[in-house]
């Protein structure tokens, strides 16, 4: 197993087509093949008849780590003889490969260890003494418009309209 795929990737081959024929269809195959660790194979074949970017992906979906990785493209003959001149040209071609995002397991806080009256929503955490009173003068206001916009983002909230 290659140590630059880890378990749980995706793989997407990426490209563009670019035909040139003088008459008959446009039509193009990519086949792209990952063998996984477990011997296991998982194969997509992508028709393409228009040039334009492609993209054919694969994941590890069994987290069993990729071994290895092969692929191809070609243009099908046409099902009449034909002397007509067809090529295809493939440009750009990219394999990416995408880890898996890991899941950072955090226990949840324990509501009751809080006793102050006062809850943060987001943005800084409230530094207000229990019992102790606060006079005006030592007030400071935090404009932090990233914590407003990450908060209505979170819950789906569409951004208001500027003029």
């Amino acid at each position: 197993t290659d140590t630059t795929f880890h378990k749980g990737d995706q793989l997407t081959l990426e490209f563009d087509p670019l035909f040139i024929v003088q008459d008959g269809t446009r039509e193009g195959v990519a086949v792209f093949t990952v063998t996984f660790g477990n011997d296991s194979i998982a194969t997509e074949t992508a028709r393409f008849f228009s040039e334009g970017h492609q993209s054919v992906p694969i994941q590890d979906t069994a987290h069993s780590g990729i071994k290895r990785v092969r692929g191809y493209f070609y243009m099908p003959q046409p099902h009449a003889n034909s002397t007509t001149f067809r090529l295809l040209a493939i440009t750009n071609i990219k394999l990416i490969r995408m880890h898996e995002q890991k899941q950072t397991t955090v226990a949840p806080a324990d509501s009751t260890n809080n006793t102050y009256p006062i809850r943060n929503v987001g943005g800084e955490p409230v530094q207000k003494k229990q019992g102790e009173k606060i006079s005006d003068a030592n007030l400071q206001m935090v404009a932090d418009d990233n914590a407003v916009q990450e908060a209505m983002r979170k819950r789906g909230i569409p951004k208001p309209a500027t003029r």
